[in-house]
């Protein structure tokens, strides 16, 4: 769950930067390739404002999502689809996970 990086975070960024970071691990840890650790690997973002004061919009969550299908990420999901309610535009955008 890449949040809590910090108020103003920019969270396209920092959630690439943590993925990439655990990527590495898993391959350290495991021997995987690259592509292995990725089909390991889940992200569950927080949509809207996290308890830190992070913002992460649709069109930032859309920058995610296109990250994690061009790595072929194992999962992509978010906290919380009550808060998506209104609109769901959230749940559209991970719709266009393929991972």
């Amino acid at each position: 769950m890449p949040f809590n990086f910090g108020g103003g975070a920019d969270m396209h960024a920092a959630t690439v930067s943590s993925t990439e970071g655990l990527k590495n691990k898993l391959k350290a840890v495991f021997g995987w390739s690259d592509a292995e650790a990725y089909a390991h690997i889940g992200i569950s973002g927080m949509n809207g404002s996290s308890d830190t004061g992070e913002v992460t919009s649709a069109q930032t969550w859309t920058r995610i999502r296109d990250w994690a299908n061009a790595h072929d990420l194992g999962r992509l999901a978010f906290w919380s689809v009550n808060r998506d309610r209104p609109n769901w535009e959230f749940t559209a955008i991970t719709a266009g996970f393929t991972g």
